[in-house]
């Protein structure tokens, strides 16, 4: 993969601050996470925990879209797959690469909107 392709993917995402209930696959148990950049099609989270890449996974993530100075509460329960995990060490936390997969036509034009500048 070039430079330029990474530059340009990179140049589509978005800061945004996402609280995430992380639930791998074959799991129970969710686990805490926070969305901190996200364009269309993958989602970069922070986690106390680390997942492996391949790792498939359920997020249910709570958005806000804003309208003027009105804001409406979304819940965006997304499934893919952890594409990459780095180990965070002066704080001592985990980001991840989700790579999203089957979303819903209602999912997709949510995440655009919220995701384009």
């Amino acid at each position: 993969m070039s430079q330029n392709t990474i530059n340009l993917s990179n140049s589509k995402r978005k800061f945004v601050r996402w609280r995430a209930a992380i639930i791998p696959k074959h799991h129970t148990q969710a686990f805490e996470g926070k969305i901190t950049e996200a364009n269309a099609d993958i989602l970069t989270l922070i986690s106390a925990t680390e997942f492996k890449a391949g790792c498939e996974a359920r997020l249910m993530l709570e958005v806000h879209e804003y309208l003027g100075m009105e804001s409406t509460k979304n819940t965006l329960d997304l499934t893919g797959k952890f594409i990459n995990s780095a180990l965070i060490g002066h704080i001592s936390v985990f980001r991840h690469q989700f790579q999203l997969q089957a979303l819903s036509h209602q999912q997709q034009l949510l995440l655009n909107k919220l995701t384009s500048s």
